[in-house]
């Protein structure tokens, strides 16, 4: 499995969460789940090989928190807005008052923050 991960490959390390295994006062090994997720491949490291592996490679972690829809960020989505803040909010424009929401800028909001929270 790891002599085909290419550089910006993305993997999953998880373990269960579960009480170890032990024999007389030994303690086994808990194994680490490591998944290639663009091979689906899947091995099983301890925590003891899994130092070998993890010097070999440089990682980042990644967020992987589900982003937030414009409606669930609600006045948060004008920290991203490129419009003047005096311009951001509820808008009046002879009539009802209009949420910025409901204009193409809010739009353009939300993809800076689905950028900026890859």
């Amino acid at each position: 499995m790891f002599k085909d991960l290419k550089v910006d490959k993305t993997i999953l390390l998880s373990i269960a969460v579960k009480r170890a295994g032990h024999n007389g006062g030994a303690i086994y090994a808990s194994y680490i789940t490591v998944e290639n997720l663009d091979s689906k491949e899947c091995t099983y490291k301890s925590f003891n090989e899994i130092n070998k592996f993890l010097d070999c490679f440089e990682f980042k972690s990644l967020n992987r928190n589900k982003p937030k829809s414009i409606e669930e960020l609600n006045e948060e989505l004008c920290e991203y807005c490129s419009l003047e803040e005096s311009q951001n909010g509820v808008h009046c424009y002879g009539g009802e008052p209009v949420m910025c929401v409901d204009s193409n800028c809010c739009g353009k909001a939300y993809t800076n923050y689905l950028e900026d929270n890859k």
